[in-house]
């Protein structure tokens, strides 16, 4: 087994030879792409001109699927075949998983996906990750057969890079450890570095700003962005100012720019308010003279009126780039016509709870019926923050198709889903994504691919292992731990208690972990199962 399971498989009573040297060629451009892959996935290999262990090759007997791929294992070759950038990608890590394990079959493999939209989000803008954790993240979701990375660049502190088109939106507040000013930013270049990256994996990139709410930094650069009311809240811009359609078009065009393989950009259009806070969070669209201005020349019946009327401003200026565009769900009330574009994908995370937008009424399925195509993202399952969402458990039996509930004969319009890891860079809350991200990527991976009820037993364990860590010699470290993921606390480090601990394979785990360095993984597990180590010896 490997992960994300294979759909077709035939395995034959042989072994393959695997050379001690490990060398690779292609026949085609698509071929060198998946070949390069591939030497980023297995240590120690090299390309040669012809005739290699791993071959590389354009397959037109496969049927004609998007990102299909073959594998086919003989006793002293592999031949890797596709039709597509991203199938060349896909066989390329099948391969490479397939050599990480003790013996290597001979077989046939013929793979594809079940979902054509496979995603994680990596938060950019709450704490700066270093760049080597995002280009980690990225290579483990290459491994894991994923065809998009959604990279958030801007949130109420404001974006995550230096802005040439609108210089004077800066960063303002400490990212990490980081000084509170704009060198608390990527330069452009580094998030160019990323692109590239992600090029080379066939991977695309969905940017993310945000308008109109999580607007501080943006309101500090700019205060006439807010609305016109006496201690206005910097939380929410105010669409009666036209100038923000000008700064929007600059900011979007310069992220288009930078990512150019782009088709879609995400606006965001989370959260408006929060009226259930202690201290409410407003927005003042109602009461605004402004915003009543605007809604008496466009014929505006009321803010949630307005709030569409955003949305098709900035849908105007996304497909005026030629590009389609991804908007959050919660602040569409679905329960009454819902007078936005079609083309306009939606990424489900959840619907509002009372004070912070529509709810009464309001159902993922709704917005199916009203033939809006749709990103599956519900928090409970998916957020990688806390261990109430995301889980091991859980990924034994979600897909995209069956929570939230909904009714089978939609299904074409749910095109996929998305783990999504926010506050990335936020290293004095959220250290463990460096062990905790690799394992959950594979996990949501292995369901968005193949969509199939998961069974952890020792194969997929050992498989697991094979992914995270290269080799399934380290798969005793889930024991250490209590369970695939890592807890996602600064307190607890395992799961089991620490006089319950088999300190004889945590020994064995760790002073393995200390003494091999072939995997991303495996620093960041070596600290976890030292911390667990520290704790048995309280």
């Amino acid at each position: 087994m490997i992960l994300p399971a294979v759909k077709k498989i035939t395995e034959e009573n042989a072994f393959c030879n695997v050379p001690e040297k490990m060398m690779y060629c292609y026949d085609c451009e698509l071929g060198r792409l998946g070949a390069e892959a591939f030497a980023s996935f297995t240590v120690g290999a090299e390309k040669a001109d012809a005739d290699a262990f791993v071959e590389f090759f354009l397959d037109r007997s496969l049927e004609m699927i998007d990102e299909i791929y073959s594998v086919t294992v003989l006793p002293n070759k592999i031949r890797v075949g596709f039709r597509d950038a991203r199938g060349a990608v896909n066989g390329a890590a099948s391969a490479a998983l397939l050599l990480r394990k003790n013996r290597v079959s001979c077989c046939n493999i013929v793979d594809y996906p079940s979902c054509s939209y496979r995603s994680v989000l990596l938060d950019l803008a709450r704490g700066l990750p270093d760049i080597e954790d995002v280009e980690r993240a990225v290579r483990y979701m290459a491994l894991a057969k994923y065809n998009r990375v959604h990279l958030h660049l801007i949130d109420s502190n404001g974006p995550c890079y230096v802005s040439d088109a609108v210089p004077d939106f800066k960063y303002l507040a400490p990212a990490g450890d980081r000084p509170a000013n704009n060198y608390a930013q990527f330069d452009k270049k580094i998030l160019e570095e990323i692109a590239e990256l992600c090029d080379h994996y066939a991977i695309e990139i969905v940017p993310e700003i945000e308008i109109p709410a999580h607007g501080y930094a943006l309101c500090e650069a700019h205060p006439e962005f807010k609305c016109q009311v006496n201690d206005a809240h910097s939380w929410t811009i105010c669409p009666g100012n036209d100038d923000i359609w000008d700064f929007f078009k600059k900011l979007i065009g310069e992220v288009i720019e930078i990512f150019p393989n782009s088709q879609y950009v995400h606006i965001g259009t989370d959260e408006l308010e929060f009226l259930d806070f202690a201290e409410p969070i407003l927005c003042h669209w109602a009461d605004c003279p402004r915003c009543a201005a605007l809604r008496a020349r466009e014929g505006l019946a009321d803010r949630q009126a307005e709030f569409y009327y955003l949305v098709d401003r900035m849908h105007e200026i996304v497909t005026s780039y030629g590009k389609k565009m991804i908007m959050w769900n919660d602040q569409i009330d679905i329960s009454k016509d819902v007078p936005i574009s079609r083309d306009i994908l939606i990424e489900f995370w959840r619907i509002a709870s009372p004070g912070r937008g529509p709810h009464e009424g309001c159902t993922f399925n709704k917005f199916l019926e009203k033939g809006f195509r749709m990103i599956n993202a519900n928090y409970p399952s998916t957020y990688l923050d806390k261990e109430t969402y995301l889980s091991t458990e859980k990924m034994r039996t979600w897909t995209p198709f069956n929570v939230p509930e909904q009714a089978p004969e939609y299904a074409d319009q749910v095109i996929g889903g998305e783990a999504c890891a926010w506050e990335l860079g936020n290293y004095q809350e959220y250290p463990f994504y460096r062990y905790t991200l690799p394992p959950a990527i594979a996990l949501v991976g292995d369901k968005l691919w193949g969509l199939g009820e998961r069974e952890h037993n020792d194969d997929f364990k050992e498989a697991l292992s094979e992914f995270v860590f290269g080799s399934s010699a380290y798969v005793d470290v889930f024991k250490c731990v209590g369970d695939l993921i890592p807890p996602r606390s600064n307190e607890r480090f395992s799961y089991v208690l620490p006089e319950e601990i088999d300190r004889e394979i945590l020994a064995k785990m760790l002073g393995k972990l200390q003494s091999n360095s072939e995997s991303d993984a495996i620093e960041a597990y070596a600290w976890l199962l030292q911390k667990i180590t520290d704790t048995v010896n309280v």
